[in-house]
């Protein structure tokens, strides 16, 4: 998927630990709300970004609060993909998903209908 042309995007390669790949977090934040993602153990890497919530069409996929590895967003396959939206901060993000944890911004996802 080819997020990297969109302006104020940060792709954070995520180590083999945490499965690989890029995940989406804002370019003028430290650590999101939780403070970040801890991978692994013995020991566990740890990831200080502030990453952005994903919704596929209109439900969250992902969002930091959960304390979960943020998605591949380098995995998905641009072909299923009708729409991208992407909002880089909270003052931007529509009402209807500013109440879940899009302190980072928010990336919305909507595919193709078959």
């Amino acid at each position: 998927m080819q997020l990297r042309r969109f302006a104020r995007i940060k792709l954070v390669p995520l180590p083999w630990k945490c499965g690989g790949g890029f995940a989406a977090a804002a370019w003028d934040r430290g650590a999101g709300p939780s403070g970040g993602i801890k991978c692994g153990d013995n020991p566990p890497t740890w990831i200080s970004e502030c990453f952005m919530s994903v919704y596929v069409d209109g439900a969250r996929y992902y969002s930091p609060e959960m304390n979960e590895v943020p998605p591949d967003l380098d995995r998905l396959n641009v072909l299923t993909l009708e729409a991208v939206e992407i909002y880089r901060s909270p003052a931007e993000v529509p009402v209807e998903y500013n109440a879940t944890g899009s302190a980072c911004g928010l990336i919305l996802l909507w595919t193709r209908a078959p």
